[in-house]
């Protein structure tokens, strides 16, 4: 927190991110090509900048809010069914559900092979990500997970 200011760096970044015109019609595009994809039907695609849409999926995911990161995961979860074979959206998949502590969809979603993402990965991210697992285990089944949110004591 600025003290100078009295706001954080995160509630400048997310402030009025739930209106940005860009974000929400990257995501009804989004949808709508998940729309025709989910029911087969032939007309004509809208157009999605993927690159963005996965960028504002990142970003979401790095909020604390709950309905942002629900947000980031809708986002990249619509893109893999329109775009399965997009290594990118694999990528940035892995990342959203690591960030947002989904490890139960984590363990799920399908890895092809090892990611370029996945070997930059810092060890202060490998750390937090060992360390959040920690905090979201299950005490009875060691073997699962709550999502992150869950737990409280």
């Amino acid at each position: 927190m600025t003290e100078e200011f009295g706001v954080s760096l995160g509630e400048v970044v997310f402030a009025g991110i739930d209106s940005n015109p860009y974000l929400n019609e990257l995501y009804e595009n989004i949808l709508y090509n998940y729309s025709l994809s989910l029911f087969k039907m032939e007309s004509a695609r809208k157009l999605v900048n993927v690159a963005d849409a996965l960028r504002f999926a990142d970003i979401l995911s790095k909020s604390s809010s709950d309905s942002h990161m629900t947000w980031a995961q809708e986002i990249v979860a619509l893109l893999k069914e329109i775009e399965p074979q997009n290594a990118t959206v694999d990528m940035y998949l892995n990342s959203v559900l690591r960030s947002t502590g989904n490890y139960q969809g984590l363990n799920t979603a399908t890895k092809k092979q090892v990611e370029p993402m996945e070997l930059r990965r810092s060890a202060l991210d490998l750390f937090y990500e060992e360390y959040s697992k920690e905090l979201v285990t299950i005490p009875a089944e060691p073997d699962k997970l709550f999502f992150r949110p869950q737990p409280t004591v």
